[in-house]
């Protein structure tokens, strides 16, 4: 019955994570799909400054506005790709050379063959029952105890060197 039980928590704790992931990704995907809109604004605003300055035969009356506008833009594809990469690490997935994604514990992409260096991602062990849990877990999966609070590290401290990018 003890099996049973610590099973039934294991399968409540793994469901729980798993409603946290998605509330946290559809937030994030919701946060770019804002950043996006604002991309095609500044676009709009860059086309509108453009065609003024045609208007009065001085092109370079737009420069200016060309370039801060530009700027923002490198921003916020920048914020963008940093979301990206933040939904690939909750949803624990990597990226190989190639461009496809393929999950964390793989050693080799079955797309291109790529060999991805192995590397153990970090672990926080419970304090109340010794369960070794992700490191960017909150509570012990095993039983409930919450993990003391700590700085938790980035996917990139871990994740593949050899790949374009992290995650």
């Amino acid at each position: 019955m003890k099996g049973f039980l610590n099973k039934f928590k294991e399968g409540a704790a793994e469901a729980a994570k798993m409603a946290q992931q998605t509330v946290e990704i559809t937030r994030m995907k919701a946060q770019i799909s804002t950043k996006e809109r604002e991309v095609e604004t500044y676009f709009e605003a860059i086309g509108e400054q453009v065609f003024n300055a045609y208007g009065s035969k001085d092109l370079s009356q737009a420069e200016p506005f060309i370039e801060e506008a530009s700027q923002q833009i490198v921003r916020i594809r920048q914020e963008i790709r940093e979301l990206e990469i933040r939904i690939k690490e909750v949803k624990q997935i990597k990226e190989c050379v190639c461009g496809r994604n393929v999950p964390l514990e793989a050693n080799y992409c079955p797309s291109c063959g790529y060999r991805f260096e192995q590397k153990t991602p970090p672990q926080a062990e419970c304090s109340s029952c010794g369960t070794k849990n992700d490191a960017v877990s909150r509570y012990c999966y095993y039983c409930g105890q919450s993990l003391e609070l700590r700085e938790l590290p980035q996917a990139a401290e871990w994740e593949n060197p050899d790949s374009r990018e992290p995650l």
